[in-house]
């Protein structure tokens, strides 16, 4: 059992990745994975494709999303293992979250046309297809439409934090998004917290009703994952990881590097059906 691994954070394209459900189960089972999570921003539509190539494959598909919060303009990314991807409330969330990425993406459309850039909002969601709309799709249409030389070239000049054509996406809080994942039955996991958040801000988050901690991440240093195991420990939360994996195109780590070990599956597993059972979940509505 200890040999089995998995990887617990991956994007498709129904966010920004550049692989399709059915291609990351093919690569896990390749790659010798146990089990797979598709943890798409703001989206869960990659999961029953998903599911149903892990039952062709032989893959474990872990239900999950990544929902953007927070907290005095520190962005917070929290997983969510296990919803029911099913609930309306969910749904109806995630629905609102597309719509307010579209007029983000029209804003952003905008301010590029003002800098002489005559990109067009058709030409950005023919990128986006049937994916959350975000930044990496209005850079790709940059490069195709050949405004610009390449995707880095977009986000250094353009679209990065404080560039001319920014624009905020929209954000709940972290205990937002903690309501939102319990209302689906799911466990709520801080996101890569050592890549950028202060230790204030951890400590504000870890007071939120979180489930877990992500302390593999491959932009975690070996002292950073110790930190959040023994932390993971010492407030009896779950831990989990995995490559955070995008796409060779985003310049992110190759495909399956931080598996963790399949332990952490049968744990999130575990502490879902201990929270089931204490009727840990609420009901909330928009």
């Amino acid at each position: 059992m200890s040999e089995k691994k998995a990887d617990l954070h991956i994007h498709s394209t129904h966010s920004d990745g550049v692989l399709t459900p059915v291609e990351i189960v093919r690569m896990a089972k390749e790659a010798g994975l146990a089990a797979v999570s598709v943890t798409d921003h703001d989206n869960v539509a990659g999961v029953p494709e998903a599911r149903s190539a892990g039952e062709r494959y032989g893959v474990e598909i872990i239900s999950g999303v990544e929902l953007s919060a927070n907290d005095e303009g520190t962005d917070i990314h929290m997983l969510g293992y296990l919803v029911d991807v099913d609930s309306e409330s969910l749904r109806g969330h995630l629905n609102m979250f597309r719509e307010r990425r579209l007029v983000r993406a029209e804003r952003m459309v905008e301010k590029l046309n003002k800098l002489g850039l005559p990109i067009s909002i058709e030409a950005v969601l023919s990128k986006a297809g049937p994916a959350a709309i975000g930044r990496p799709h209005v850079a790709e249409a940059l490069v195709d439409e050949g405004l610009v030389l390449s995707y880095e070239e977009v986000f250094r000049k353009y679209i990065g934090y404080g560039c001319p054509a920014y624009e905020g996406k929209y954000v709940i809080s972290p205990e937002r998004s903690v309501e939102i994942i319990h209302a689906a039955d799911g466990l709520a996991v801080i996101a890569h917290a050592g890549v950028h958040l202060k230790e204030e801000t951890i400590q504000k988050v870890l007071k939120c009703g979180i489930d877990g901690i992500e302390s593999a991440h491959p932009k975690h240093s070996p002292d950073t994952v110790a930190r959040f195991s023994r932390m993971a420990r010492e407030l009896g939360l779950v831990e989990t990881g995995g490559s955070d994996y995008h796409g060779d195109t985003r310049g992110t780590t190759p495909f399956a590097d931080g598996t963790v070990p399949y332990e952490w599956v049968e744990n999130l597993k575990a502490a879902a059906l201990r929270k089931k059972k204490g009727g840990g979940s609420s009901n909330i509505s928009e």
